[in-house]
């Protein structure tokens, strides 16, 4: 018979990676990935509005924009790297890839992001707790 002819589709390869990159024009912080926990919520606003007939009517106001909220434990040296990246890059637009190959543009929201210690280890390491708000569109 005749050869059958198969179109190849085009396909996206992403490489998922088991970290957290922030990127701004200042500077780049490679993370781990968050505690279980993490949230992603979006900007979407509700609002009911009743008429002076008494019918009610409902009003969605979508928006493109999420919040996502990451919980990271980390030693004394990345917590004090990921605090001077965030005083510098507070008010300016950062780029997040997280570990499941996704791109964020946006900024932090949380300002003073809170670094509390959990833990102290043997020989002068800690263990420092840090949740970072970030709210951004996926790219």
């Amino acid at each position: 018979g005749k050869p059958v002819i198969i179109s190849k589709a085009p396909v996206s390869i992403v490489k998922v990676q088991p970290t957290v990159i922030l990127q701004s024009a200042t500077g780049v912080v490679v993370l781990p990935t968050p505690e279980w926990g993490d949230t992603d919520s979006a900007g979407n606003v509700v609002s009911v509005k009743r008429t002076m007939t008494g019918i009610f009517y409902t009003y969605v106001k979508t928006t493109q924009t999420r919040v996502l909220n990451y919980d990271f434990l980390l030693g004394t040296r990345k917590a004090s790297e990921l605090r001077r990246f965030v005083q510098a890059n507070l008010a300016t637009v950062v780029t997040l890839t997280n570990w499941k190959g996704e791109t964020w543009i946006g900024q932090f929201l949380n300002n003073p992001t809170t670094f509390s210690t959990d833990a102290r280890y043997y020989g002068g390491g800690e263990r420092n707790k840090v949740t970072i708000q970030f709210e951004g569109v996926l790219t």
